[in-house]
């Protein structure tokens, strides 16, 4: 999405095909991850209803509750630059970009930093925590009730 939209700003209008991509290519690529970006959804409400309650039993807060309200952050914003690129040529091209930018470079820059915390803390920290394999089939068979995003794992 990073470069998308840094390609796209570069642009001065709809039609600039100056360096060879048209604005409607990375409009249908920047489409195309606010969609599985909204998407994720399923992701966080495994982690909300599934998972955190297990961390949360073993005595684990902290991460979880830092995770809920990231979760809570980020979740009317995905929806936004979904709405956004869906009604791209409703505005002007500079002030649909500003919009774009603020946005893409709100969420990319949080989503990278939540994505560390979860690898770096609280996955670890869950690993450590609940080291039972009973509780992680109740994890895994809570997870596929709920379902999964555009993919499903491995059984």
């Amino acid at each position: 999405m990073d470069k998308a939209v840094e390609t796209l700003s570069a642009k001065s209008d709809w039609d600039d095909v100056d360096d060879g991509v048209r604005a409607d290519s990375l409009l249908r690529i920047i489409s195309s991850v606010a969609y599985h970006l909204v998407e994720t959804e399923k992701h966080h409400q495994r982690e909300e209803e599934a998972f955190f309650p297990e961390i949360e039993a073993a005595g684990i807060t902290g991460p979880t509750r830092i995770m809920r309200l990231e979760h809570d952050d980020l979740r009317p914003r995905k929806k936004a630059l979904k709405d956004l690129v869906a009604n791209a040529k409703t505005q002007g091209f500079a002030e649909f970009v500003a919009q774009l930018r603020e946005l893409a470079d709100y969420i990319s820059f949080n989503l990278r930093n939540h994505i560390f915390k979860e690898n770096t803390i609280l996955y670890p920290a869950a690993y450590d925590a609940l080291p039972d394999e009973a509780t992680w089939k109740r994890i895994k068979e809570k997870s596929d009730k709920i379902g999964y995003c555009y993919f499903t794992p491995e059984m």
